[in-house]
């Protein structure tokens, strides 16, 4: 029951990471983009 647990532990953990991961991405793509908008 404990490795079930732990397992799903792990899944969570990796699929908020990588949520987070994609949002600051996605994040720096854009404020990286407007300046180089405006400046262009």
């Amino acid at each position: 029951m404990s490795t079930t647990i732990y397992s799903q532990a792990v899944t969570t953990v990796a699929y908020v990471v990588g949520a987070a991961a994609i949002a600051a991405l996605v994040a720096a793509l854009g404020w990286v983009r407007r300046p180089l908008f405006y400046v262009g």
